[in-house]
């Protein structure tokens, strides 16, 4: 399948490639501050000369990363010297992700900070720079506070149960990047299939005000439409008619338009949309008006070497496996996957979810920033047609008291209208798994072992939701959180399995009792498949999980993605389900 013109090997961010960038991943010189003495003795300025050398963007955590120290360092110094010479006006740093308090320095200069382990950030680096040798210094302050987003990474002194050990400083790429002065500082797209059109928000520099603006879409390298319009705003949105016949995104045929967006001979940006309407009709969910049942995976997004980090190599042998075992979609958990990730799953048809690492603690001093967190991540994962739901809350983290609690409930409430806000063309999800409140869709987790024990849990589901409005989403838990009703939301059972097998579990666990061999896998599995296919309320599932993390042994791949369970034998399995 053929790539997208704005996907060029080494560039991060294949939905806004420009040819004018400097990638800073590698080796960096690097060290702990133990005793934070880094900031009064200015290692911005002079970096220290005893240091570690740390491959960037892993973390020290990882073996990739060179350092593989899993114990806990709050303060972290970065430092990478660097030939330059600015040919444009402006010169931007990017970091994809880098957890949790960062703070930059160039040439001894303070350049900026920014708050957040799950987002990406951009510093106006120009006028630190030098012809010449440059030094990029960045601190990165991390702890194990449970009130900031943390997704799978423990707050406890060691892993326990299934979270695992920290991701701290910078996980994600490091890159400079050129433009003029008049230049497309970011944007959003949004095609609408029914309404035949292109959407564009786009903020553009001051100096960009009064020039033309031009968007130009292609299909297999054929002129599809362009226009030209006056930049009047600092923020405007277009719109681009798309004329003929529409080439629709499905997971079995994901067209994808190339995209130019283009100010004049200053700035030209590369970029691709698809189109994939995202809607509910009835108890069902519809993609581009088409029912479809939804067969995910859950993955934790931990890769061999990497943790949270991946290479290109990395996502296409989970993208594979999940393509060839039949699934359309995955649902990746409790963290915030990459550029590159998302425009693979574009590209080769794979559902997914965004979904908000929880914090493990409810603060409510904390709610503007996590809001702001959460709001940078949904723009800038909402131009992915693959992407079609978000998770605001998982399982009642970081809300442990949301069935009665008014203020945690009200939280969840705030955060499924910010993200319906944001994006109104996806679903939104309140608290995946139980106690919802306001959401679009009623999942469920139940990781009962047996085709009985899951049936007489679910045989009143649907008489319960129509006569009181609520009902168990597991043996513990309520469906909707207590002033919470069902209102008609299409219904899925969004984590269930988590089937080990008996020969590898001696040093880590699964869901219930291990399975004898692939067999009984299989066996245990095609059950619970049996028994959620006999209620047609439910129009999805989620398996949990995609390969083994650390302790947790129920994935269908091993840690390492030596493969567990065959794809051609899963995917005759759940194509009868």
């Amino acid at each position: 399948m053929k790539h997208t013109k704005s996907y060029h090997e080494g560039h991060p961010n294949p939905q806004g490639y420009r040819p004018d960038f400097l990638l800073l991943n590698g080796k960096w010189n690097f060290l702990f501050d133990d005793e934070d003495v880094g900031l009064s003795k200015k290692y911005y300025e002079n970096f220290p000369k005893t240091k570690l050398i740390i491959n960037v963007p892993y973390a020290y955590e990882s073996p990739r990363s060179g350092i593989e120290d899993k114990s806990e360092h709050n303060v972290l110094w970065y430092q990478k010297s660097f030939d330059y010479e600015k040919k444009k006006d402006i010169v931007l740093l990017h970091i994809e992700k880098s957890d949790y308090l960062t703070k930059v320095w160039l040439n001894g200069n303070y350049v900026g900070e920014h708050k957040g382990g799950y987002d990406a950030f951009t510093f106006d680096v120009s006028k630190h720079l030098v012809k010449g040798n440059n030094s990029l210094v960045i601190r990165v302050y991390d702890s194990k506070d449970a009130r900031q987003p943390r997704g799978k990474q423990t707050w406890k002194a060691t892993p326990f149960e299934c979270f695992y050990h920290g991701t701290s400083g910078i996980y994600g790429d490091v890159w400079l990047e050129e433009v003029d002065a008049v230049y497309i500082k970011c944007f959003i797209l949004t095609p609408i299939a029914k309404e035949r059109k292109l959407k564009v928000k786009a903020l553009f520099s001051e100096e960009s005000i009064g020039a033309k603006f031009t968007i130009n879409a292609t299909f297999a390298g054929k002129n599809v439409a362009k226009h030209e319009y006056l930049i009047t705003n600092s923020i405007q949105e277009f719109e681009l008619l798309i004329p003929g016949e529409l080439k629709l995104w499905s997971t079995e045929t994901p067209h994808l338009y190339d995209l130019e967006l283009c100010i004049g001979s200053a700035d030209k940006v590369l970029s691709y949309f698809g189109f994939n309407d995202v809607g509910i009709r009835g108890k069902y969910i519809t993609l581009n008006e088409k029912e479809t049942y939804l067969k995910f995976v859950l993955d934790q997004g931990y890769f061999w070497g990497g943790d949270l980090t991946a290479t290109y190599e990395d996502f296409m042998i989970d993208i594979n496996y999940l393509k060839a075992a039949g699934f359309n979609g995955v649902r990746k958990h409790e963290k915030v996957e990459s550029k590159l990730f998302f425009y693979l799953a574009d590209r080769y048809g794979l559902l997914n979810w965004v979904e908000y690492p929880s914090p493990h603690l409810f603060d409510n001093n904390k709610a503007d920033v996590l809001k702001e967190q959460w709001t940078n991540i949904i723009k800038e994962h909402m131009s992915h047609p693959s992407v079609m739901a978000y998770v605001c809350y998982n399982e009642s983290w970081g809300v442990h008291q949301i069935l009665t609690d008014t203020d945690q409930q009200k939280f969840t409430v705030e955060l499924y209208h910010l993200t319906k806000k944001i994006d109104p063309h996806r679903l939104a999800i309140s608290n995946d798994g139980w106690e919802h409140t306001e959401s679009d869709l009623l999942t469920v987790h139940n990781y009962q072992e047996t085709y009985e024990e899951l049936v007489k849990t679910y045989e009143n589901m649907e008489s319960d939701l129509k006569t009181k409005g609520n009902t168990t989403a597991n043996e513990t838990r309520k469906a909707y959180a207590e002033g919470y009703k069902y209102q008609g939301e299409p219904i899925l059972i969004t984590e269930f399995a988590g089937i080990a097998i008996d020969h590898n579990t001696s040093d880590g666990w699964g869901y219930g009792k291990a399975a004898i061999g692939t067999e009984g896998f299989l066996a245990k599995l095609e059950g619970q498949l049996k028994a959620i296919k006999k209620f047609d309320f439910f129009v999805g599932y989620c398996i949990t999980q995609l390969s083994d993390v650390y302790q947790e042994k129920n994935g269908l791949l091993a840690h390492d993605r030596s493969i567990k369970i065959d794809p051609k034998e899963l995917k005759a399995l759940i194509s009868k389900y």
